[in-house]
Parts: C-alpha cells; structure tokens; sequence
C-alpha cells in the first residue's frame, strides 16, 4: 500500500476540490437549495454562540439533520421534525430539556436562514448561512435495526495517515425514529464540517460509507469490544488505512 505524502497531498486536494466546486447544477429544485451545511449563532443571555446544521433531503422527499452546538458540547445531535413549508424552516431536538426548535426564515436568494429558538418557554434569536455552496447529492436510505443502531449510533474519530502527515476524520452516525441509519462527515483539518454521505449501511459488523460524490468511501469492521472500527478509506483509485473510535 502507498503510503507516501504525495499520496495524502493528493487525497487532500481531492476532497476539498469535488466537495466544494459551485451549486450550478440544472435540475436543482427551490427545497433541494436548502440541504447542504449551514453554520451562523444564537444569542442566549447576551452570548453569542456557535451552531452548525446539516440538512438534507432525502429519496422519499423527507429530511434529515444533524445539529453541533460545540459550546455545549453537542456534536452529531440528530434533528427530527424537520419541515420545510415555503420558506418557513423549522426543525427539533427530541429529547432535550425544554423541548428547543428552531423556526426561522430561509432567504433563498442570501442563502440564510434567520429565525428564534423556542425553548422552555423562552425564546431566542439564531442566524445561519450556508457555509460551503457545494453539490448535495442524493442520500440512500438503509435501514438499521435496533440492536445494531445501538452499537453504531455516536460519534468515531481518527487519524488518516501517510508518511509523516495525518488528516483527521471524524463520523457522525444517528438512526432515526424510523430506523435509517444517517451519516455526515468532518475533515476538521480542512476546515470542513457536515459532509454528507449518500449511504451508511451497518450489519452488526461492517460500516460502509460512501459518498460518491467525492468518488470516496470507507469500510471498516467493528472490534469486539465496540469501541473501534478498522478499515480503509478508499478514493480515486488510492487506499489508506483508517481507525475511528468511539468518541
């Protein structure tokens, strides 16, 4: 196996060209603008902090979310109640206290989404913009089953390795209410966060992950003790190993 610098050099170039090259595909519908990575604040008893959203439509014209709120330490949290009615955006955290969800305004032609957090009674003013114009490509819907969700749900991270240089790779995983299994991407190294897989497939033993649009994937299996994944980053012809762990 190559594992010269050239070769992550070259992985690295890669992944930042196909994953950020303009929105100007034809065909694009008004809601298919809104999925991709969206970062901004929320401003809670005078502080301003960080958000970063992640949505994406889905086959069955449905939606799928991921939300980062680094200050709380919430990375990964899935979105559920995303609605999409005009303009009007709205989407929820199930589960947390106080039952938050955000409404806001998408501006289609600014690419922002301006709104108020409601929660506890209380409500408070967010802002986001969509951090990066790329193309989001159709998501693949698997399913996962319980007891394997179980074991896969969560955060893995890690440190891809050529030479003397080290990319880190972080996997976000969530299953939903309906038992499909969601995937995003962060190359925190170059400076990219919610990249979206077109499909995660776990069976209890092997993630695969695939985001062809980067021509990139990723196949691992699972230790015993469930605490890591071993595998191969695969793109463009080129092969790297690759070990996550539970975060």
């Amino acid at each position: 196996m190559n594992r010269n610098p050239a070769l992550l050099s070259c992985l690295y170039l890669m992944l930042a060209a196909t994953l950020l090259f303009p929105q100007t595909t034809t065909g694009v519908s008004h809601q298919d603008n809104l999925s991709g990575a969206w970062s901004g604040t929320m401003v809670i008893a005078g502080d301003s902090i960080d958000l970063r959203v992640v949505l994406q439509a889905t086959t069955g014209g449905g939606w799928t979310g991921l939300i980062d709120i680094p200050a709380q330490n919430t990375s990964g949290f899935p979105l559920t109640e995303i609605s999409v009615a005009g303009n009007v955006v709205s989407f929820a955290m199930v589960g947390v206290p106080g039952d938050p969800v955000f409404v806001g305004t998408w501006n289609e032609r600014d690419q922002t989404i301006v709104g108020n957090l409601e929660q506890s009674g209380q409500t408070f003013p967010f802002s986001l913009a969509l951090s990066n114009l790329a193309v989001v490509p159709e998501i693949t819907v698997v399913q996962v089953s319980p007891a394997n969700a179980v074991k896969i749900v969560g955060t893995w991270g890690g440190l891809m390795s050529a030479g003397t240089q080290t990319l880190q790779i972080v996997f976000h995983l969530e299953a939903t209410a309906g038992g499909v299994l969601q995937a995003i991407m962060d190359s925190p190294d170059q400076g990219q966060f919610g990249l979206p897989v077109n499909k995660a497939s776990f069976d209890g033993s092997i993630l695969r992950l695939e985001l062809d649009y980067a021509d990139a994937s990723f196949e691992g299996t699972m230790a015993a003790d469930g605490l890591s994944i071993e595998g191969t980053w695969s793109q463009g012809g080129a092969s790297l190993p690759l070990l996550v762990d539970k975060q």
